[in-house]
């Protein structure tokens, strides 16, 4: 909330004092943007104390930035002639993919995403197999969807994910591909990753394939 407003000399910029509303203002939780000082050692030291969880306030908005650049991403590789070093090129250009093949292979992740929880599937161990497992799943619909020529906005992708990782039971308006993405968003929950994780870390892959 705007508590006063100052005018310098030359009437060329503001000051404004402000009184903050909520529990902190800065998008990683802290109070303050200014939660880090130097040293003595040189190095920077975290020293406020992080007053809210950034992931539950800016996480759907990044979640949705994340996929539509992914997806993006994969209709540039269907677009375009990406084939000599992409296996995703070649499927997504390949007249005979076809879109439940795909849907197919989205399942058959989502049952290994659960074997991961409960111990019956495992490749490294750990986070990052909960990470794969889940992104395979995105990856396969993301794959159907591109396929069937959807846009983005026909189908927002991150709406299902985050409502599964917020605990929601059911979509209001359930699809095979909705269906599939809430499961993926409650595991992540239980396995207590937010959906962000694993589409983050497949962007930065796909961004290194198409540099």
């Amino acid at each position: 909330m705007v508590a006063s407003i100052a005018v310098n000399c030359e009437a060329n910029s503001l000051l404004l004092t402000v009184r903050l509303v909520g529990a902190g203002a800065c998008h990683d939780g802290y109070h303050s943007c200014f939660y880090r000082a130097f040293g003595a050692d040189g190095q920077l030291h975290v020293t406020g104390q992080r007053v809210f969880d950034p992931v539950l306030v800016y996480g759907e908005v990044a979640l949705e930035r994340d996929l539509r650049a992914l997806y993006a991403g994969y209709q540039r590789l269907r677009d375009a002639d990406y084939t000599a070093v992409s296996a995703t090129s070649r499927l997504l250009r390949d007249p005979a993919t076809a879109r439940p093949w795909l849907l197919g292979r989205a399942q058959e992740e989502l049952g290994e995403l659960r074997g991961v929880l409960d111990g019956t599937h495992g490749h490294t161990g750990g986070p990052a197999d909960v990470r794969l497992e889940a992104s395979q799943v995105v990856y396969w619909l993301c794959l159907a969807a591109v396929t069937e020529g959807l846009t983005y906005d026909d189908w927002l992708p991150h709406v299902a994910l985050w409502r599964g990782w917020q605990g929601a039971a059911a979509l209001d308006a359930a699809s095979p591909s909705g269906a599939l993405l809430l499961a993926v968003g409650a595991l992540l929950r239980v396995a207590g990753m937010a959906p962000t994780v694993p589409v983050a870390a497949d962007l930065v892959e796909l961004r290194k394939r198409l540099a």
